[in-house]
């Protein structure tokens, strides 16, 4: 009978370290093959260069939209600041007497 369990006992180990050496070579596959590589890191001159260029736009896109501009004197063209705009469409669509009349095909 002990010939029996240290053969049971031989089995259980050798089934344990299978599992576990199963588990190690799949943990190793994975990270060989899924896990993905670093890119190189980015040099630091050129992370300020980005910002820089992305408070320019920044700028740039807020004073569009918060500035007075003319665009052509002549023909009265001008740009007005975003909440203005919306004021002045708000009015016009509030007063009939200043919306802009909508095109009617005449009944004649």
């Amino acid at each position: 009978m002990s010939d029996s369990s240290e053969n049971s006992a031989q089995t259980q180990l050798v089934s344990f370290l299978a599992i576990v050496g199963s588990i190690l070579l799949f943990a190793l596959v994975i990270y060989l093959a899924y896990l993905p590589n670093r890119p190189a890191p980015v040099d630091a001159q050129l992370i300020e260069s980005r910002k820089q260029q992305l408070a320019e736009v920044e700028a740039a896109g807020n004073s569009a939209l918060r500035d007075y501009r003319i665009i052509n004197r002549n023909e009265g063209v001008v740009v007005v600041p975003i909440e203005r705009a919306m004021l002045l469409t708000v009015q016009e669509l509030g007063d009939p007497a200043i919306a802009v009349p909508s095109e009617t095909p005449n009944a004649e």
